[in-house]
């Protein structure tokens, strides 16, 4: 049994090599039933250029493939692209750092630039809170002490009339 062209078969983002241009496919990957990993478009390309026998099969006598045995095959939405060759030297790979760190501080700054802002309504809605409570309490204390002020005057005003 012939082993799949996969970049990686572990649970980390899932790419394709297509077995064909050793490419990651950039339409949606089929896998043949010999096994292998190719685009959709040069694999039908490469059938229709031998006859619709599977380019793989190396047997004496190979079996014809057509479109409805292929299977398709989709990355996960976590899969990343592939980088370009020119991400293997160090310089490239430096720079792609530099602008990885870049964006990471920028993404950085603007979360602690919205907690600032964040904190500081914070506080605002607190100390009009606390102000509007103290207000409540003062004006529940004044309207009790005129409740027992009207209840003095009112004793004496009776008291006085009999």
């Amino acid at each position: 049994m012939t082993t799949m062209s996969t970049a990686a078969n572990t649970n980390a983002a899932q790419t394709f090599v297509c077995a064909l241009s050793g490419q990651s496919p950039v339409d949606d990957a089929v896998a043949t039933p010999s096994g292998y990993i190719c685009s959709r478009k040069l694999l039908l390309a490469k059938l229709s250029e031998n006859g619709g026998v599977d380019p793989f099969d190396g047997s004496t006598n190979p079996a014809s493939l057509d479109e409805s045995a292929l299977v398709a095959l989709t990355a996960g939405p976590a899969a990343a692209p592939p980088r370009a060759p020119s991400s293997s030297s160090l310089p490239s790979l430096l720079s792609a750092l530099q602008g990885e760190f870049d964006a990471v501080l920028l993404e950085l700054y603007d979360a602690r630039t919205a907690l600032d802002a964040t904190r500081r309504e914070l506080s605002s809605a607190l100390y009009q809170n606390d102000a509007a409570v103290r207000v409540v309490a003062r004006v529940a204390r004044e309207r009790d002490e005129a409740r027992a002020q009207l209840g003095e005057y009112l004793r004496s005003g009776a008291v006085a009339g009999a």
